[in-house]
């Protein structure tokens, strides 16, 4: 159980590091609208799905 919680925490951590770095890059370079959060939770979505992989695979090598 131990293990589990901090595997999905690390994915946790990394999905906000890319919500973050991705909400900067919408406010610094474009005026938000609802095409680009359409695209935010898109993006969100493949963030995740991508992350799956990595989380298990982190749980089975520890």
């Amino acid at each position: 159980m131990k293990r589990y919680k901090h595997a999905s925490g690390l994915a946790v951590s990394i999905v906000l590091f890319w919500a973050i770095a991705y909400l900067f890059f919408a406010y610094t370079f474009a005026e938000p609208n609802p095409i680009q959060w359409h695209g935010f939770w898109r993006f969100m979505f493949a963030s995740v799905i991508s992350i799956i992989p990595f989380a298990i695979i982190f749980r089975i090598l520890k």
